[in-house]
């Protein structure tokens, strides 16, 4: 009896230390890029606008359902109107564009929003 409680107490502490963390949602790139400093994480940041139909369909039918395939990434979203600095500075010309970015560098990107599937396909290749 006491192995079978040793063995479940062990059971559920791997559950809980091997699961993967939820993401994490900030507000600026810049909160962004010293937390994945700190943590080691991927940051996914989306270029976006409350005007653009596809932002907001990714937005509600991907960033917003809890999707495991952003566990352990930190998420921005930059508004396109507010923030001219950066989307100069990263030549987003089209939106939404998102990217991710692993260690300051950029490792992939992609522009549009067609449905939650090709985004979560492109999401799991960027980041394996």
């Amino acid at each position: 009896m006491l192995k079978k409680i040793i063995l479940c107490i062990f059971i559920m502490i791997f559950a809980i230390n091997g699961a993967a963390e939820s993401p994490v949602f900030v507000n600026s790139l810049e909160d962004a890029v010293a937390l994945a400093e700190s943590s080691n994480k991927d940051i996914l940041v989306v270029f976006s606008a409350d005007w653009c139909k596809n932002c907001k369909l990714l937005k509600s039918e991907f960033l917003d359902s809890n999707d495991p395939s952003i566990d352990d990434t930190i998420v921005c979203i930059v508004d396109y109107d507010s923030r001219p600095d950066l989307i100069k500075e990263y030549k987003v010309h089209k939106i939404p564009d998102s990217r991710i970015i692993r260690r300051n560098v950029e490792i992939s990107n992609i522009i549009g929003f067609i449905n939650k599937y090709k985004y979560k396909k492109w999401l799991n290749n960027a980041r394996h």
